[in-house]
C-alpha cells in the first residue's frame, strides 16, 4: 500500500519533467542558426508558469491552513470563523472554485502560447527553407551579373580608349585636311595647264597610235616574209637530206649486195673444190651415192640462192619502209613547226591588238572624263538659270569639284548604280518618286531604265547640269524648301542616299516630318547614309568628305520615323566592311559583325 503513492509521484515528476523539456525546446530550438536564415526569438513562458504555480499554492492552501493544534479550542476558533463567515457573507468556496477556473484558464492560455511558439518556429523553418532554395536560384544569376560587371568595365576601358584615339585622329584628320586643301589647289592648277595642252597632247598620242600600228603592221609583214623564207629554206633541206638519204641508203644496198655475191662465189668455189677432192677421193667407196649427193648440192645451191634473194628482197622493202617513215616523220615535223609558227604568231598579234584596244580605251576613258568636266564647266550657264534670290542652303559650300570628287572618293557611276539595284523592288510600280540630292543622276536612270517617273533636286549646279545633259528631270533647289511647296500626299516615293550625314543634327527631324507628310498612304522612304556602328567608317570614308557634319545611328532615324507616322521599318546593312578591308577576317565573328560590319546601311518605312 506504500509503494503506490511513491510510483504515482515518480509519476507526476516525470511528467513535470517533459512539460519543462517541451517548453525549453519551444523557446530554444536546438542546433545552431546558420548563417543568412531567419531566426525568430521565441518569448519566454517561465515567468507565466512560474505565477501559474504560485497561485494554484495559494489557492490550495485558502481555508486548509490551520496553524493550531487541534483540540476544543480549535474546535472552537474554528466554529466562531465559520460563524462571522457566514454573518458577514464570506463566500470562501465560491472564491476557491473562482480560483480554480482562473488558474485552469491560465494553463490553457500557456498550452495555447506553446503551440504558438512552435508553430511559428516551423514557420521559421520553411522560410529558411525558401531562402536556400532562392539562394540555389539566384546563384546563376549572380554570376551572369559578375561577368556582366566585368564585360561593363572592358567596355569603359573600350570607350576611354575610343575617346583617346578619337582625339588623336581629330588632330591627324586637321593636318590631313589641310595637307588636301594644299594638294586640291596644285591639282586645280595643274588640271588647268593640262586642259590648254589637252588637244596638242591627243593629236600626239593618236598620231604615235597610228605610226605604231604602221610599225605594227611591218613588223607583221616582215613576219609573214621570214616565215615564208624559213619554210622554203626548212622544205629545200628536207628535199637535199631526203636524196642525201636516198643516196647513202643505195651505196649501203649496194654495198652489201656486192659483199654478198663476192661471199656467194667464194663459197661456191670452195664449195666446188671441195665436191671434187671428195669426188676424187671417194670414187670407188661412193660411186653408188654421187647421183644423190649431187641432187643434195643442187638443192642446196637452190636454198642458198633462194634465201639470198628473200634477204635481198626484205633489205629493199626495209629501205622503202624507212624511207616511208623519215618521210613521214619529216612531214610531221614540218607540219608541227608550220602550226607553232602559225600559233605564235597569231598569238602576238591578238596580244598586239590587245594592248592596241587597251591603250585606246584607256586615251579615250581620259579624253572623255576631261572633255566632259570641261563640257559642264561651260555648260553650267546656260543649262542652269541663276535663281532670282540665293537658295538657303542647309549644307555647306563645297570649295572644290564636287563631281570629280564623287568620281574619285565615292566611286564611278557604274559601281554607284550597281549598289542601288538594291532598291529596285520597292520602287517599283510607282507613280510619283522624288530623289533628293540626285548627285550624278544614278538613281534616276535606274528609274529611267525601269520605266518609272522619277525627278531629283540638288544644291550643286555642276549636278543637276549634269543630269539634264543626260535627258533625267532634275532641278537645283533647297530639299527643305522644295518639300515644303508639294501638296501633301503628293508622292508614293522618295529616295534620300547620302544625305542625311551633309545636314545639321537639328533639322533632321524636319526633313522626316516633311517627307512623311508628302507620302501617300503606302508610299516608301528610302535613306541611305554611312553606318556609325561600324568602327572602320570612322578609319577609312567618313572623314574624307569635309561637308559631313555628324554621322546619323540607324536607331535615332527609325525613332524620327515612327514619331513622324510612319512604320514597318527595316534596316539593311550594305557594303560589308571586310570586302574592302580583308585584314578583318582575323577578327573573331562576333566581334566583327558587332563592331566592323556593313559601312553603309539602308532604312525604309511606309507612310500608315
Amino acid at each position: 500500500m506504500a509503494a503506490n503513492p511513491n510510483g504515482q509521484k515518480l509519476a507526476e515528476l516525470a511528467a513535470l519533467v517533459d512539460a519543462v523539456k517541451k517548453r525549453v525546446r519551444t523557446q530554444y530550438p536546438q542546433g545552431k542558426t546558420p548563417a543568412g536564415t531567419v531566426c525568430v526569438g521565441l518569448p519566454d513562458l517561465t515567468p507565466v508558469a512560474r505565477a501559474r504555480d504560485a497561485a494554484a499554492g495559494k489557492m490550495a492552501a485558502i481555508g486548509s491552513v490551520n496553524p493550531r493544534a487541534g483540540g476544543v479550542v480549535n474546535d472552537l476558533i474554528q466554529a466562531i470563523k465559520r460563524m462571522v463567515a457566514r454573518s458577514l457573507n464570506w463566500f470562501v468556496r465560491d472564491q476557491i472554485v473562482f480560483n480554480r477556473q482562473m488558474v485552469t484558464c491560465v494553463e490553457t492560455s500557456l498550452e495555447t502560447l506553446s503551440e504558438i511558439n512552435q508553430t511559428i518556429h516551423a514557420l521559421a523553418l520553411q522560410v529558411n527553407a525558401q531562402i536556400q532554395l532562392l539562394r540555389a536560384e539566384t546563384e546563376p544569376l549572380r554570376a551572369e551579373a559578375a561577368s556582366l560587371r566585368a564585360t561593363s568595365d572592358d567596355l569603359l576601358d573600350l570607350a576611354s580608349h575610343w575617346n583617346r584615339w578619337r582625339e588623336e585622329w581629330q588632330l591627324k584628320l586637321h593636318k590631313n585636311e589641310v595637307e588636301f586643301l594644299k594638294s586640291v589647289a596644285d591639282l586645280n592648277l595643274a588640271f588647268q595647264q593640262r586642259v590648254m595642252h589637252l588637244d596638242a597632247a591627243s593629236e600626239q598620242r593618236i598620231n604615235a597610235l597610228q605610226d605604231a600600228c604602221r610599225s605594227n603592221e611591218q613588223q607583221t609583214q616582215a613576219l609573214g616574209g621570214a616565215f615564208s623564207k624559213t619554210t622554203a629554206e626548212m622544205e629545200a633541206n628536207y628535199r637535199a637530206a631526203t636524196a642525201q638519204l636516198e643516196a647513202n641508203f643505195q651505196g649501203i644496198v649496194n654495198g652489201m649486195e656486192a659483199e654478198f655475191r663476192k661471199a656467194l662465189e667464194g663459197l661456191d668455189s670452195a664449195y666446188t673444190e671441195k665436191i671434187s677432192r671428195i669426188e676424187n677421193d671417194v670414187t670407188v667407196a661412193f660411186q653408188t651415192q654421187h647421183d644423190a649427193f649431187e641432187n643434195l648440192a643442187r638443192s642446196n645451191a637452190e636454198a642458198i640462192q633462194k634465201s639470198a634473194s628473200e634477204q635481198i628482197t626484205a633489205l629493199a622493202d626495209e629501205r622503202h619502209q624507212w624511207a616511208v617513215a623519215m618521210q613521214t616523220e619529216m612531214a610531221d615535223h614540218a607540219a608541227a613547226f608550220e602550226k607553232s609558227l602559225a600559233t605564235a604568231v597569231s598569238e602576238l598579234q591578238k596580244k598586239f591588238y590587245g594592248d592596241l584596244d587597251r591603250i585606246r580605251l584607256e586615251y579615250e576613258r581620259i579624253i572623255h572624263s576631261e572633255l566632259r568636266v570641261v563640257r559642264q564647266r561651260l555648260a553650267i550657264g546656260a543649262a542652269v538659270p541663276q535663281p532670282a534670290a540665293a537658295v538657303e542652303r542647309d549644307e555647306p559650300v563645297r570649295a572644290f569639284d564636287a563631281m570629280r570628287f564623287a568620281s574619285r572618293f565615292r566611286g564611278s557611276e557604274e559601281y554607284v548604280a550597281a549598289a542601288q539595284r538594291f532598291y529596285l523592288p520597292y520602287f517599283a510600280k510607282r507613280r510619283h518618286v522624288l530623289d533628293l540630292g540626285c548627285g550624278r543622276g544614278e538613281f534616276l536612270k535606274l528609274m529611267q531604265e525601269a520605266h518609272v517617273p522619277a525627278r531629283g533636286i540638288d544644291a550643286s549646279v555642276e549636278a543637276v547640269a549634269y543630269c539634264r545633259s543626260l535627258g533625267l528631270e532634275a532641278e537645283q533647289a533647297d530639299l527643305y524648301a522644295y518639300l515644303a511647296q508639294q501638296g501633301e500626299a503628293s508622292l508614293d516615293g522618295i529616295f534620300c542616299s547620302q544625305v542625311v550625314e551633309h545636314l545639321r543634327p537639328e533639322r533632321l527631324p524636319e526633313l522626316i516630318r516633311l517627307s512623311a507628310t508628302r507620302l501617300v498612304t503606302g508610299g516608301v522612304l528610302a535613306i541611305e547614309t554611312p553606318n556609325p556602328e561600324c568602327l572602320a567608317v570612322f578609319a577609312t570614308h567618313f572623314f574624307l568628305d569635309p561637308t559631313h557634319t555628324r554621322p546619323v545611328p540607324s536607331q535615332l532615324l527609325a525613332f524620327y520615323m515612327e514619331e513622324s507616322g510612319l512604320g514597318r521599318v527595316e534596316v539593311h546593312k550594305k557594303a560589308q566592311a571586310i570586302e574592302s578591308i580583308p585584314e578583318l577576317g582575323e577578327l573573331p565573328a562576333g566581334i566583327r559583325e558587332k563592331l566592323f560590319g556593313g559601312l553603309d546601311y539602308a532604312i525604309l518605312a511606309y507612310r500608315l
